[in-house]
């Protein structure tokens, strides 16, 4: 029998493995990073969210997210407006490219996702009821 350690860095090894190929195929598709996907995923749907909520729901420091919002902006992905209650507090929203991008995003991650775990219905069931309890 495996012990938990065991089970815990098999877990650990392949997220690590299957980000960093989802993070490949979205640089070489679409141009945007990982990173920057998580944070349009969070955004999908959802009218002015704060960066600190973003970084809340995402498990990262407010400064990783910044980082990653400027980058968007650039790319015209995001829109980001002032709180008028609180100068301090920034708002983003997805702009139509970043939906779009998103769209796209999605499409390619699954269908890499689909490629590369190659797993018949009732073992990916499996997989996922058991993950399901881990989390």
């Amino acid at each position: 029998m495996k012990t938990p350690n065991e089970t815990a860095y098999l877990l650990c090894r392949v997220a690590f493995l299957l980000q960093a190929q989802q993070d490949q195929v979205l640089l070489e598709q679409l141009g945007i990073g990982f990173a920057q996907y998580k944070i349009l995923q969070s955004l999908n749907n959802q009218v002015l969210v704060t960066q600190q909520s973003v970084a809340k729901t995402l498990g990262q420091t407010e400064a990783s997210i910044s980082r990653q919002i400027k980058l968007l902006l650039k790319m015209k992905l995001v829109d980001v407006q002032i709180d008028k209650n609180n100068r301090r507090c920034h708002l983003l929203n997805l702009t139509q490219e970043g939906e779009r991008l998103l769209d796209a995003a999605q499409s390619a991650v699954f269908k890499f996702n689909k490629k590369s775990i190659n797993l018949s219905e009732k073992q990916s069931d499996q997989l996922h009821e058991l993950l399901s309890l881990i989390r």
